[in-house]
């Protein structure tokens, strides 16, 4: 539920009008509220503009709704550094440029084969083992061990939301998506991989 109000300092009005809403916060992994600044009453805002200014931000708001499965790729990976970067603060710069490349690899390899504007949802067991299977050829195993842990890392955070928010609204629902994210990730093992290679021949 959001609102516009005209925000008040010392008891009075200040000519400012404030849009609070409590939404969905990709950065911060949860819900939160935001209380945004639209501007100050005057000739060249009137109270109908904020009115429309309002249903604006609520449009874009309605569209983080249902979280990070509803990102584009890209736009989900860029979310999630930041993410990293702000829970680990101390990180160092050797690690920062790891995560970084390894994440932006994953990125170039899946949209220049699906499409620079696939979007998270869309990522299924297919394109994984696809993806898993060519980089398994390309980098050595000790490398490769360490690309699959920041992409598994990445796509677990990408699933946390989603799965609890569907669980929260339906619990019938929440239960088979429960399911299919424990099969997906029998995916990220080489077993998996080399199975549906097989399958493929």
């Amino acid at each position: 539920m959001s609102s516009i109000y005209k925000r008040k300092r010392n008891g009075k009005e200040d000519g400012y009008v404030m849009y609070s809403t409590y939404a969905y916060d990709p950065l911060k992994n949860k819900k939160r509220y935001f209380n945004i600044t639209i501007g100050k009453l005057g000739p060249s805002l009137s109270w109908d503009d904020c009115k429309k200014q309002k249903k604006e931000l609520d449009r874009m708001f309605k569209s983080k709704e249902a979280g990070k499965s509803e990102m584009n790729l890209k736009t989900a990976i860029n979310t999630y550094y930041k993410f990293k970067l702000s829970k680990n603060k101390k990180m160092k710069e050797t690690s920062r440029k790891l995560t970084e490349y390894h994440l932006n690899k994953f990125n170039t390899t899946i949209s220049k084969r699906y499409g620079s504007g696939i979007m998270v949802k869309h990522i299924d067991i297919k394109i994984l083992a696809w993806y898993y299977a060519l980089r398994t050829k390309e980098l050595k195993e000790s490398s490769m061990n360490v690309h699959r842990r920041i992409i598994d890392s990445f796509l677990k955070w990408t699933k946390n939301w989603a799965s609890d928010a569907i669980r929260t609204r339906d619990p019938n629902l929440g239960k088979v998506v429960l399911y299919q994210l424990s099969y997906t990730r029998v995916a990220y093992h080489n077993k998996t991989i080399l199975n549906y290679k097989k399958e493929k021949k």
